[in-house]
């Protein structure tokens, strides 16, 4: 779905007054982190291929920027183009020292940490735009966000860091970094047999959106039904993403590369997520009164590491940094981090803020 269409049409939603819809709508945004449109077929995401073919289905979408995280998940929290938001990658040169850079000046955006960090140094909103899940909670509507670490954040990141206005689950839910939960939600958790920390990620990312999915089916939404308030809830899922990253079915060659039986299990396992979720829905009497929007970030592609002219080139691959290595090589300048070159750090002569991807 194009991402100013999807703006639109919930903020049209959001601008209804809940007084006046018998019963209030509810709206979910489900987002499947590096999902291709091609990889929705009934044999192996059943769920999301029958929403798609019982809905609508927006067929000539596009990322903002191919890959890139943070930048397409500033445009869907926002609405706004990069121009407007200025989150033009996964890492951001700030100007300024910065704490969670160790006093440098690049910051990878996919921190809570840094983001409340940058949000302070640019007048307590980085972005400058408000969110969706912001203009639904000022509507009163009872708002959550769920998932990947970093894009989550990005949904509601001036909402407040104990979870008090929006209730916010990632990676670091019950960990140092982590954003605080409400005692509704704290009190809820044994009873939905949810752990007291979310399962650290991996291939395919199961574990993690397992808890993550319990603990929206189970806590979050009864929670927001008895409220009898309309809710907004953003369902960020990291699969297919992670495993389409990770996967070991290719090494060294090109195929069957991310449509080999790693990539179809971390899509399988994105729909199966959106299954659990309508599931409930329908379980719990919110179907009808909920309109449910998917949509990814952005695709994914294959790519080759290797290289045969890069001086950072380890074993023919370009190894982590390589940016930096490559220009301080060209420049004849000493490198002083995969950020930064020159002579002094405080005052390199060039910064690196790369994409991040």
């Amino acid at each position: 779905m194009k991402i100013a269409l999807l703006y639109g049409l919930v903020l049209a939603l959001l601008a209804m007054p809940a007084q006046a819809q018998t019963p209030p709508r509810n709206i979910i945004i489900f987002v499947a982190d590096g999902l291709r449109y091609g990889s929705v077929e009934p044999g192996n995401m059943p769920n999301l291929f029958k929403l798609k073919s019982e809905g609508v289905d927006f067929t000539n979408s596009h990322s903002l920027f191919p890959t890139i995280t943070m930048v397409n998940a500033s445009a869907i929290s926002t609405g706004h183009y990069i121009g407007d938001t200025g989150n033009f990658g996964n890492t951001l040169h700030t100007g300024t020292p910065m704490q969670h850079a160790k006093g440098g000046t690049v910051v990878g955006l996919e921190n809570n940490r840094v983001l409340a960090e940058v949000n302070e140094k640019f007048g307590g909103n980085y972005l400058n735009e408000e969110t969706l899940i912001a203009r639904a909670r000022m509507q009163g509507f009872s708002t959550a966000v769920i998932g990947k670490l970093g894009p989550t954040r990005l949904q509601d990141s001036t909402a407040a860091a104990d979870g008090s206005q929006t209730l916010i689950l990632d990676d670091d839910t019950g960990r140092e970094g982590g954003v605080g939960l409400p005692a509704w939600f704290s009190e809820g958790m044994k009873r939905a047999f949810v752990g007291t920390e979310v399962p650290k990620s991996s291939v395919p990312n199961i574990e993690q959106q397992v808890w993550q999915m319990k603990a929206t089916t189970r806590i979050v939404l009864p929670r927001f039904a008895a409220a009898g308030k309309p809710f907004a809830l953003l369902f960020w899922s990291r699969d297919p993403d992670i495993t389409q990253h990770n996967t070991r079915d290719s090494i060294g060659e090109y195929v069957p590369g991310i449509s080999g039986p790693s990539g179809k299990a971390g899509t399988r396992n994105a729909d199966t997520m959106l299954g659990e979720l309508l599931a409930a829905l329908k379980a719990q009497g919110l179907d009808k009164t909920t309109d449910v929007f998917v949509t990814a970030d952005h695709g994914f592609v294959t790519i080759s590491h290797e290289s045969q002219t890069s001086p950072s080139a380890k074993g023919g691959q370009l190894a982590q940094g390589f940016v930096a290595s490559d220009l301080s090589s060209a420049l004849s300048l000493p490198k002083i981090s995969n950020n930064s070159l020159g002579s002094d750090a405080q005052k390199p002569d060039v910064i690196v803020a790369s994409n991040g991807g």
